[in-house]
């Protein structure tokens, strides 16, 4: 979208900012978004009028360019929604409440933002802050009403907070895009209530392992849920995908490509083995390394180890690498190189140097000596005998 200063906007504000909302726009949402986008919202929460966008930047002092950039920051972590008039520049922007701290925490993407962006000791230090207060209830007995609620006194809204599971976009080349994948999922399709964590991050690791686009990876996914008892059956997709055959996109850096591809390409287009993929599994699922840090881990292997995968020693290499907490290619590189100077170090061996057999010059003798020679040998054949003897 791009503004004008001249352009027309209004706002549908319906939101009532409680203590714990405000807490979540400064302590969670700010340092993803920016201070910019906070003072913005709340702006327009205590500002709904029409007036232009020029009016706006007086008021939060910002220039056009920032205003825009917050807007659209805003808009991806749903704290608004954005319309425009179609005959002409008029826009409207209708309010959401922000999530609440406790959701926003355990939030499978937003959480991730959070930690990413403010380190694991200050976002541990948060989730310290609003964890839920739980008490050991072993010693006590349940005496709560147990006469049924009336169904229709319940608030469909609340339902589709807790169970709302759809992500923003990842705006990273090679992550895998949950809005994608979730936009057309209906809940007869994929049922809320098995877009967990532990299953959306799955999916999403099978298909950055294996390469597979968000199309596909819905069929296989709706392919693995038995609807019947709504239980997510992972281990059929986990055979689902290793099935899917590998396309190396020779397009884009190597190290971006998913790792089954990556070790396809090693390979000289050779297909992977069963063995192998559930070895990169291993390396990305359990051990938690990157896919670019385990391309050149293979790679790292392969040039040290004769082109063989040898899984302890993959295993121990691995682990070595994440007790360094290697997370990036450069990190791996530099690892690599420092301890390849270290093995590598070429001994110094002493050089042996042949000693040339010196030519025996025969030594020029007299007549007197040559006859003295031959006598002498006369005397001691005559002395002991000769060989013919």
């Amino acid at each position: 979208m791009a503004i004008y200063g001249k352009d027309q906007y209004e706002v549908e504000n319906n939101v009532v900012l409680c203590e714990r909302g405000l807490e979540a726009l400064v302590l969670l949402y700010q340092p993803i978004i920016s201070a910019n986008a906070i003072s913005l919202y709340l702006t327009f929460n205590k500002m709904a009028r029409h007036t232009n966008y020029s009016a706006l930047c007086l008021y939060t002092g910002l220039d056009i360019e920032v205003l825009e950039h917050a807007i659209i920051m805003l808009e991806r972590y749903r704290l608004i929604k954005t319309y425009k008039n179609n005959e002409e520049n008029h826009y409207l922007h209708v309010l959401n409440p922000p999530i609440l701290p406790n959701e926003f925490l355990s939030h499978y993407v937003y959480g991730l933002e959070l930690r990413k962006n403010i380190g694991n000791h200050n976002f541990n230090l948060l989730n310290d802050a609003y964890r839920s207060n739980h008490i050991d209830k072993n010693n006590y007995v349940e005496i709560t009403e147990k006469k049924v609620f009336n169904i229709n006194q319940f608030n469909e809204n609340d339902l589709q907070d807790v169970l709302k599971n759809k992500n923003n976009v990842i705006v990273l080349p090679t992550q895998f895009n949950y809005d994608l994948f979730l936009n057309d999922a209906t809940n007869l399709q994929f049922p809320h209530i098995l877009r967990t964590k532990e299953n959306l991050n799955l999916i999403g690791e099978l298909a950055l392992l294996y390469g597979i686009s968000e199309e596909r990876m819905q069929t296989l996914v709706y392919r693995s849920i038995d609807f019947k008892n709504q239980v997510f059956e992972t281990n059929k997709l986990v055979e689902r995908v290793r099935r899917e055959k590998v396309v190396v996109d020779e397009s884009i850096n190597k190290y971006d490509l998913p790792p089954v591809a990556y070790l396809q390409m090693l390979q000289n287009g050779a297909a992977v083995s069963t063995y192998n993929k559930k070895l990169l599994e291993e390396l990305v699922n359990e051990m938690l390394l990157k896919p670019e840090v385990v391309n050149r881990l293979i790679e790292f292997v392969m040039e040290t180890q004769n082109n063989r995968l040898v899984r302890n020693y993959i295993l121990q290499v691995a682990t070595t690498w994440k007790t360094y907490d290697i997370r990036s290619l450069d990190q791996a590189n530099e690892l690599i190189k420092k301890t390849s100077s270290k093995t590598n170090r070429k001994k110094k061996v002493p050089v042996v140097k042949r000693v040339n057999e010196t030519t025996v010059k025969e030594k020029e003798y007299s007549e007197e000596e040559k006859q003295e020679i031959e006598d002498r040998i006369r005397r001691f054949g005559e002395k002991y005998g000769t060989s013919k003897n």
